[in-house]
């Protein structure tokens, strides 16, 4: 019998704040992405620990909105689904599985995650000139094919 291979479910945000993209920089020593773009994301947890102890269970969406906070300190309160990537070998940390959505930040401080992420904000044009080498994971695919289809 074959082995069940071990998926990692993950949100990816195309977010918006001010008429600017956002992304974060991977700044984590040890990073396999360290000083490269990212969509602001992360792993699902079916558990996650709130400010005051509590443990929740929390939606995709909820797991991209609560990344968004705690990457870029920026808040939005919806996020609407634009694809899912399951690409083998899109992250070489292992298999992970991509909800990604949009947002639009409402509210909030761009400042980032000491030690992990520094916030970027970037108009389209600047999003545009970037290359497959400035960007995480498959970050670059994903923006094409949101510009392809949102002009």
């Amino acid at each position: 019998m074959a082995a069940v291979p071990n998926v990692i479910l993950a949100a990816d945000l195309i977010a918006t704040y001010q008429g600017s993209y956002v992304l974060v920089r991977r700044v984590t020593p040890g990073d396999p992405y360290y000083g490269k773009l990212a969509l602001v994301g992360g792993k699902m947890d079916t558990e996650h620990t709130v400010s005051d102890g509590e443990r929740i269970d929390q939606s995709i969406e909820e797991t991209g909105l609560r990344e968004l906070v705690e990457e870029t300190g920026l808040i939005a309160t919806s996020a609407e689904l634009f694809a899912i990537r399951d690409q083998p070998g899109r992250d070489t940390r292992g298999r992970v599985v991509s909800v990604v959505m949009k947002a639009e930040c409402i509210a909030g401080t761009p400042t980032g995650s000491v030690g992990e992420t520094e916030v970027v904000l970037l108009s389209r044009e600047q999003l545009a000139a970037l290359t497959l080498d400035d960007l995480a994971f498959d970050h670059y695919e994903i923006l094409q094919m949101y510009f392809s289809t949102h002009s």
